[in-house]
């Protein structure tokens, strides 16, 4: 596996969209339809305490013997044949969405980086930011109304807003949120954005029809607002989080919310990394493991 002596695999004209399973974090490979890649968070450790309601405190973090880069985001990307990553891209700077970023940057040639703007003021930095520095790579940020178009595919840059960057690094509501198309299959990844982010969406009349959601922040109560899914109406919601959680992600409301308006409920914590692809019309989804 050190030499990766092997060619990538992918399937051609297909947009596969891999959320991995790191526990409590987010971590997506995205594989476009010509092998063209990109890697938007990479996961990472937080501590667990006694914080209101059974939320997380977002700012403690623990060190891990093993990372969770080695132990799961780089074995994933091996079993593919992946070498190098187009792009490595953070939603925002919280450790259990960065914190595997040194190691991968090490470990794999990187084309460049990705991050909305504001998410570099935070007195400490954060180990995307020092990846980045580290091995001088070519930063872009990207503010709402940015898009990429990559191998056919389309990248649409909902959030954060330009005009209301924000200096804390842990800024759920700063997240990146990207809406990602590909003919006629969509998916939104959210990030951390809470109901105030959410809210802004929805005034902003942003489109946010969505075949897939990347439900925020975890499952946590703080998102995922009926106003929100109301306007995404997925058929598919996938969570990322682990299990057993003294967070109590998902939340109970949460699950219900998404249900009730028909979306399929996939999570990592029960089976294990899920894939979803698409020639554009299409949509398929494989699971590590069998999950009902």
């Amino acid at each position: 596996l050190i030499f990766h002596p092997f060619a990538p695999k992918f399937e051609g004209g297909r947009l596969s969209v891999t959320f991995l399973d790191v526990g409590q974090g987010d971590a997506m490979l995205i594989v476009f339809p010509q092998g063209s890649t990109m890697l938007l968070d990479s996961g990472g450790r937080v501590t667990f305490d006694d914080t209101e309601e059974g939320e997380e405190s977002e700012d403690a973090f623990v060190e891990d013997r093993i990372g969770i880069a080695e132990s799961a985001v780089m074995p994933a990307l091996w079993r593919r044949g992946i070498k190098r990553l187009d792009w490595i891209a953070a939603s925002h700077g919280d450790a259990d969405h960065v914190e595997g970023f040194g190691e991968i940057a090490r470990s794999f040639a990187v084309g460049q980086a990705l991050r909305g703007v504001g998410q570099n003021s935070a007195p400490m930095v954060d180990p995307f930011t020092q990846a980045v520095t580290v091995n001088q790579l070519p930063l872009r940020e990207l503010k709402r109304g940015d898009e990429l178009e990559i191998d056919g595919v389309r990248l649409a840059v909902l959030s954060p807003f330009a005009e209301n960057v924000t200096s804390a690094q842990s800024d759920n509501n700063a997240s990146l949120v990207l809406r990602v198309s590909f003919g006629a299959r969509s998916f939104l990844l959210t990030g951390d954005i809470e109901k105030q982010a959410e809210a802004r969406l929805v005034a902003a009349e942003t489109e946010l029809r969505a075949d897939v959601l990347k439900v925020a922040h975890h499952g946590s109560k703080t998102s995922s607002t009926a106003e929100f899914l109301a306007r995404v109406q997925p058929q598919h919601a996938v969570i990322s989080a682990a299990h057993p959680n003294p967070f109590g992600h998902p939340h109970a409301d949460v699950v219900t919310r998404l249900r009730l308006g028909g979306a399929r409920l996939w999570q990592t914590s029960q089976c294990g990394a899920i894939t979803f692809s698409t020639d554009g019309q299409d949509l398929r989804v494989d699971t590590f493991v069998k999950c009902e």
